[in-house]
């Protein structure tokens, strides 16, 4: 006789993936007999190929469906810096974290590269919520990064056609997000938003679930980005307190840095560059390290050309790695200070050794068995 099952096992049964005697045994467990054992019935089931549901709500998958599943390619509001989803940017106040925005955006609704040396950005539109400025704040700061070379004609047309400003929005939790949600569902161009700052964007915090308020910020924004398939770009601060890691400096619990999909930061660096921009993300397959200089008469940042761990070198670190690379060999310390003196820098002996002996330290120079020296190979060529 059969007995009756709850909904949840009578729908597997109705599926195929657990027979009705296994799911009676299941919801309906008999104590065992102290007689002797019954011989155990064998359960039958049915192979699982695809996508097991209950009460028509998906809770697993195989990995044979897993494997038969197809992806559309990662989608970027800024080519491989800003991904589709959430963003965080930080840095110290006044380094230039909202230029770099403007930048972006910028790019993105004129369909051309962030800076030289990238691949133009396709076009889209864009919203920029410039919640620190005032409107006559803000056309000074558009006025002056408006990129030079767009500035006349078609281009000028398209780029002011399809970027968008605002300086006051609502906050989260006060209609702010329902807005949000709504000026993107009559944009549906729309690729990327940048919310300056998250402090002016998010609610006020009970100070009691620091944690879980971070994290319901990120998670909350990333509702809206995934329902419309937009990038959002959230800039923010980091700590007074510096750290090795770039992203450890971000302000807030690591609620904040795990609800987003990606973290970027802006910091000074001490050498030939402005700053070092540093990114990661869930769809960043390697951590991205890019050293950039700030051009004050167009109010933009450009690519060095260089990597961050070259910027933060000092002079004389920097004539000793041109040294050893001129030679495009190994060079022993005396040999070092040979290339010096070829290129017309005279260093005493002692003086070479030592910084060569730091370099290594910090990972500039490679030492070998043979005490010669060279540099290190980048990770872009070991991936090549």
């Amino acid at each position: 006789m059969k007995r009756e099952l709850s909904p949840e096992y009578q729908a597997a049964v109705n599926g195929g993936y657990i027979s009705q005697e296994a799911a009676e045994r299941e919801q309906f467990p008999t104590r065992p007999s102290s007689r002797s054992p019954s011989p155990a019935t064998p359960v039958t089931t049915k192979p699982v190929s695809s996508i097991v549901t209950i009460n028509e709500r998906e809770i697993s998958i195989t990995h044979t469906e897993l494997t038969r599943l197809e992806f559309t390619p990662v989608t970027w509001g800024v080519f491989e810096l800003v991904p589709q989803g959430v963003t965080l940017m930080a840095s110290k106040p006044k380094i230039g974290k909202s230029w770099l925005a403007l930048q972006m955006c910028y790019a993105k609704a004129a369909g051309a590269p962030l800076w030289d040396g990238r691949k133009a950005e396709k076009v889209g539109g864009s919203l920029y919520l410039a919640l620190e400025d005032n409107m006559r704040r803000l056309k000074n700061r558009s006025e002056r990064s408006f990129p030079q070379h767009l500035r006349e004609g078609e281009w000028k047309a398209k780029c002011l056609g399809n970027l968008h400003f605002a300086t006051e929005w609502p906050r989260m939790g006060s209609g702010g997000l329902r807005q949000l949600d709504e000026w993107l569902r009559q944009h549906p161009d729309c690729d990327l938003v940048v919310i300056d700052t998250l402090a002016r964007f998010r609610p006020a915090t009970s100070g009691h679930k620091a944690y879980e308020d971070d994290y319901r910020v990120g998670e909350a924004l990333k509702r809206v980005s995934d329902k419309h398939a937009v990038a959002i770009l959230v800039i923010h601060h980091t700590r007074k307190m510096d750290a090795d890691d770039p992203f450890d400096t971000i302000s807030g619990t690591q609620g904040l840095t795990g609800s987003v999909d990606a973290s970027m930061v802006l910091t000074r660096l001490r050498g030939r560059t402005d700053a070092g921009l540093f990114v990661t993300g869930r769809d960043i397959e390697t951590e991205i390290e890019i050293a950039l200089e700030f051009d004050k008469v167009e109010c933009r940042w450009l690519s060095t050309g260089i990597s961050v761990q070259e910027a933060k070198l000092d002079t004389s670190r920097q004539e000793i790695l041109d040294a050893v690379r001129q030679a495009d060999k190994a060079l022993t310390i005396k040999g070092i200070r040979a290339q010096l003196i070829e290129n017309g820098i005279t260093k005493a002996l002692n003086t070479v050794a030592k910084a060569v002996g730091r370099m290594v330290t910090d990972g500039q120079l490679e030492k070998d068995d043979s005490n010669t020296y060279t540099t290190p190979i980048p990770l872009s060529e070991l991936s090549e």
